[in-house]
């Protein structure tokens, strides 16, 4: 697929996209995460390293997300929290492990490296107990997290074919979500610290050696049986080399570019984005949706932020189907009781996050629909979208029930985003 942009102007919209929108009003799920347990250990190995498990109340096997904090971070920063990374995937099917690795600075490099491979094997190995499926497993890593999984991504496959049975897992994931991962060290200043043996700098090594460290570089110089696809995001720092931003656009542009000329169909189904200034808009549901789609579970995201009366469930909206041109998509509500209610079905082509009765409206209302639950209180619409719809295409749902128990008149329910996307 072609990399997604971050944000669409309104201006850019076309007749066919609102006509997409007329179509829908013509006419997974927030699964409560729970800790499956937190500071558990990897069997044997080192028992001063620990991860936290999250499992989605949906049945399994379900696909994976290894999260390796930044450096100085820890593994708490991988712990699902509203309108994060962790949270938006657990509520969409995926269990996240949230791992720790030895500290680089007590620690030369590859101590973190062979942390996060024991960790990769011991989920692989154990997959059964931990309900997960082995082949569909991608990581999340952030800054040094991310160096991290681009070399697991893209450096030597570090199983044993002669060790144990944990030790002959692949450490490869099938995806890499790349956050603000140090790409390069031939990119940046020789002044740049970092610990690798006998060095305190980067400049201190020669050439070689920091060649054969940057995972920008494994991509055409390690030979492997599988590429990974990767989803990048950056900040809004791009300046040219030598580098002293370790965060900066270009690494993200070198990393992408190399895996353009080493292995271009790996490149299309890649993901590039980075923040415009003063914009963040929905980069964290645009990677979500691209990781769905590479395994396989489909063009719709649940971003949870549902309305409820304290003591009952919320409303739930489902979205399922084909989110291509011409697709069917099927859309279902079910209210918290039965009975006839009005419900409000609110649309529109980007999210506005703004404070609407002790809740959140997700989806810019560009289009609302008036609507009525049957006696059950459930509501049913099917809807086509055109042939020509634009790739790209962000649809935001999300329903408003009003309730008159509720403290200010109205339930909601959570939102859904499809993305339509090759």
């Amino acid at each position: 697929m072609s990399p997604l942009t971050m944000s669409r102007p309104a201006a850019t919209r076309t007749a066919s996209a609102g006509a997409a929108l007329l179509a829908l009003l013509a006419l997974l799920l927030t699964a409560p995460a729970r800790a499956q347990g937190t500071n558990l250990s990897y069997g044997d190995y080192d028992p001063s390293l620990k991860f936290d498990w999250y499992v989605p109340s949906a049945p399994g096997p379900h696909p994976v997300l290894v999260f390796i904090h930044g450096g100085l971070a820890g593994k708490e920063a991988g712990a699902p929290a509203p309108g994060n990374m962790p949270q938006l995937l657990l509520a969409n099917g995926f269990t996240v492990m949230s791992i720790d690795y030895r500290k680089f600075w007590q620690n030369p490099h590859p101590a973190q490296l062979q942390d996060a491979a024991t960790a990769v094997q011991y989920f692989r190995e154990n997959a059964a107990a931990f309900d997960i499926d082995p082949n569909r497993l991608a990581i999340l890593g952030v800054s040094y997290g991310a160096a991290l999984g681009g070399w697991l991504a893209y450096g030597a496959d570090l199983a044993q074919p002669g060790g144990t049975s944990q030790e002959q897992q692949s450490t490869r994931p099938q995806a890499l979500l790349n956050e603000s991962g140090l790409t390069n060290f031939l990119l940046m200043v020789p002044t740049l610290g970092w610990n690798f043996p006998g060095a305190t700098t980067i400049g201190q090594l020669p050439t070689p050696f920091l060649k054969s460290v940057s995972f920008a570089e494994m991509v055409a110089d390690v030979p492997r049986d599988f590429t990974p696809p990767v989803a990048s995001f950056y900040g809004e720092k791009q300046s040219t080399p030598p580098l002293t931003d370790p965060h900066d656009i270009t690494l993200e542009l070198d990393l992408h570019a190399k895996l353009a000329a080493s292995y271009p169909a790996v490149a299309a189904q890649s993901q590039l984005l980075h923040q415009a200034p003063g914009v963040m808009d929905n980069y964290y549901e645009q990677r979500a949706a691209w990781l769905l789609l590479r395994f396989g579970i489909g063009h719709q995201l649940d971003l949870g932020k549902a309305l409820a009366v304290h003591g009952q469930p919320a409303p739930r909206l489902e979205a399922t189907g084909s989110w291509l041109p011409g697709g069917r998509v099927e859309l279902s509500y079910q209210a918290p009781a039965a009975g006839v209610a009005t419900v409000w079905l609110i649309v529109g082509q980007h999210w506005v996050q703004a404070p609407l009765k002790g809740g959140t409206l997700v989806p810019a209302p560009e289009l609302m629909l008036p609507l009525q639950t049957a006696p059950d209180g459930s509501i049913t619409l099917t809807a086509e979208l055109p042939a020509r719809v634009p790739m790209g295409t962000d649809f935001y749902l999300q329903c408003w029930q009003v309730e008159g128990a509720a403290p200010k008149g109205f339930v909601a329910s959570n939102a859904v985003v499809g993305i339509l996307v090759e």
